[in-house]
């Protein structure tokens, strides 16, 4: 019994000496529990940060070096650290101050449409760079964020008229019946090939649902007509013609399209040193008015040839294009527009024009005698199977 009472106050010690420690560290050191506190964070706490701001402080257990760095800036707001860090973390801010005034506006512009609980918002809207839009734009809808943030990075850094053209394709894509998961795996691809102008060119001619709007154009096996519009775009990898001949200095063409007509012409000069590039990339602007957008020499895959000193009309009885015929496949080349295949091209006879396709594909085109709209029906017969 005596040794139970003994224990008993025993443990009513510890209990009272915990409580006044408690108490005491409370009372006089309020800061004790928050994370990295010393005398000089300490001293600054308490110059700059207002009472509420303290007692939140302490009351979230915020480690001091969450925010310390920002404490000394005149609009720096406590509750605000998390949207500091967030767009401090981007590296796109070269000052403290404008990571202060920018995270304060964010949460202003979030703060009026939600009550709270809007930080994953905060930090998609920042992982995509899209703040600049939030706080500057009356037109920035939440809804549309998905959206933004493929178009962001085809604008400069203050051009927030990604955020109107983003409405503008969506109701443009509404009227081809585009919408949801379909609508986003439009924006998606597009985006990723298109820069800023040439998509907007692509979807000037979206009211016309007869005309299929291209999203991938870079792909080697891609055909082109009228019904088939690429606006005015651009392909990423044109490099200068060198070391072949050519009807002028200034020609492009794709890099693996040049690469592979650099093996092309080496293998023929070994018969003829006299076959000529007459028109390879033609720009947009180049073209036609009624050839922009539908033109495949814009896709820097195509190659007129001709020969020296031989009337151009002639080309076809010329060896350098019977060498072509028979061997162009070799090298990843295919006649584009073959006499027996204006059915189905819908295109004239034209012995000058190759496409490049890629060696494998352009194997199967001369083995099976198929244009590339034949390769492309094969291909729709087999996803519908």
């Amino acid at each position: 019994m005596k040794r139970l009472k003994t224990w008993h106050l025993f443990a009513l010690v510890i209990v009272l000496f915990t409580a006044s420690f408690y108490y005491i560290n409370i009372k006089y050191d309020r800061f004790y529990r928050v994370k990295g506190i010393n005398n000089e964070n300490r001293q600054l706490i308490e110059k700059y940060l207002t009472s509420s701001e303290q007692d939140y402080l302490v009351e979230n257990q915020i480690p001091i070096a969450k925010f310390i760095k920002y404490i000394k800036y005149k609009d720096f707001k406590l509750k605000n650290y998390q949207y500091y860090n967030l767009l401090q973390d981007t590296d796109r801010y070269s000052s403290k101050k404008t990571v202060i005034q920018t995270g304060n506006a964010i949460v202003d512009a979030l703060s009026s449409r939600y009550d709270s609980n809007f930080y994953k918002l905060a930090q998609t809207i920042i992982e995509n760079d899209l703040e600049y839009g939030l706080i500057h734009s009356k037109d920035f809808k939440d809804e549309n964020i998905i959206y933004y943030g493929l178009m962001r990075p085809l604008y400069s850094a203050k051009d927030i008229s990604y955020i109107t053209d983003t409405a503008t394709y969506l109701d443009d894509l509404a009227l081809r019946n585009v919408y949801d998961d379909d609508a986003l795996s439009f924006f998606t691809a597009v985006c990723a090939e298109y820069k800023k102008n040439s998509l907007k060119t692509l979807m000037q001619e979206s009211n016309d649902t007869n005309v299929e709007l291209i999203t991938r154009p870079a792909g080697t096996d891609l055909y082109l007509n009228s019904n088939k519009y690429i606006g005015s775009y651009v392909p990423e990898s044109l490099v200068l013609l060198q070391d072949v001949s050519r009807l002028k200095y200034g020609m492009y063409l794709r890099y693996d399209a040049y690469h592979a007509l650099l093996k092309l012409n080496a293998a023929i000069k070994k018969q003829s040193s006299c076959l000529v590039v007459y028109q390879a990339y033609t720009s947009y602007k180049q073209l036609a008015e009624g050839a922009r957008g539908h033109d495949e020499f814009q896709l820097g895959l195509s190659v007129k040839f001709t020969v020296n000193n031989e009337d151009y009309k002639y080309f076809d009885k010329t060896q350098e294009s019977q060498w072509l015929v028979k061997n162009a496949y070799k090298y990843g080349f295919v006649l584009r527009y073959p006499k027996d295949k204006v059915k189905v091209t819908k295109h004239a006879y034209d012995a000058h024009i190759y496409r490049y396709v890629g060696t494998r594909l352009a194997e199967k085109m001369h083995e099976d005698n198929l244009a590339l709209e034949e390769i492309h029906k094969q291909m729709d017969e087999v996803n519908k199977s």
